[in-house]
């Protein structure tokens, strides 16, 4: 029977052996021999294999037992091997966040103007692929006339975060239009368009109306 456990690799017997050294129990990972120290518990029943260092993600070992080991009796232990293949690296790594770019767009109101991303947020992550984004704005709301940065986070499965931000501003630079509501002359006789005043004085009355106010 064979158990890995965090920086151990160890054989069980069915008797007790002997023989058991770094020489007769071995660990390669299929180039070269693991670095290690063996030993035998004091029933002779469990033979442990602690490597020298951490043992390399993703990796296939193969642990070999030679036919040094023996029984009580000097009966040779047929070769015996097994293999086993380390997890995967942990994952460190924060998704990434695509945004679109800064933006500027002319106010349609006073409560500012209504806006839609030119490519709706997403968030690619090296392990889980395409993961959910989360902003503090969507495309289709209102915004605000001024500068409004929109903040957009997104966490894989391992729990690593990442936080991308993109600027929305609302300008007004759209001018008043401007009405004439009535002409008047120094008689106060209200002129029509084509009409004629003998008087050198006139008053123009104009109203100026804008989306934003």
């Amino acid at each position: 029977n064979v158990a890995i456990d965090i920086g151990a690799i160890t054989a069980t017997f069915s008797e007790p052996v002997q023989g058991v050294d770094q020489e007769s129990f071995r660990v390669n990972d299929g180039d070269d021999n693991v670095g290690g120290s063996v030993s035998l518990s004091s029933d002779g029943l469990t033979a442990t294999f602690d490597p020298t260092s951490d043992l390399q993600y993703s990796t296939t070992y193969t642990a070999t037992l030679a036919t040094t080991i023996t029984d009580p009796a000097n009966n040779a232990l047929t070769v015996t091997d097994w293999s086993f293949t380390t997890g995967a690296a942990p994952d460190t790594n924060a998704p990434t966040i695509a945004v679109p770019q800064d933006m500027t767009v002319e106010a349609t109101g006073p409560d500012g103007a209504q806006v839609s991303f030119e490519e709706e947020p997403s968030a690619t992550d090296g392990v889980d692929g395409q993961v959910d984004v989360t902003c503090d704005y969507s495309s289709g709301d209102t915004f605000p006339i001024g500068e409004t940065v929109v903040r957009c986070s997104a966490e894989d499965a391992a729990g690593n975060t990442a936080e991308e931000t993109f600027t929305v501003t609302i300008q007004d630079t759209t001018e008043p239009d401007v009405e004439i509501t009535q002409t008047t002359d120094r008689r106060n006789r209200v002129l029509g368009e084509g009409d004629t005043t003998p008087t050198p004085y006139i008053r123009i009355t104009f109203e100026a109306t804008d989306a934003v106010g």
